[in-house]
């Protein structure tokens, strides 16, 4: 029920930015894996954490 929902409402939204696509991959499929390397492993939910942390640091650094 919670998945149809927000596809239905992410579904509204034009594709966006990168950032856009991990934040709405992050609402979906939170604990799933975005990334494995190796034994490391990366949720979506970690994964948008650190684009938040970059884009952030980015920011405070005067570009965009």
């Amino acid at each position: 029920m919670r998945k149809k929902f927000f596809l239905k409402e992410l579904s509204r939204y034009r594709v966006g930015t990168y950032a856009d696509i991990v934040y709405r991959n992050a609402l979906l499929y939170s604990d799933g894996m975005a990334f494995k390397c190796g034994e490391e492993r990366i949720s979506f939910s970690e994964f948008n954490s650190r684009v938040n942390r970059v884009i952030h640091g980015l920011h405070a650094l005067g570009v965009g």
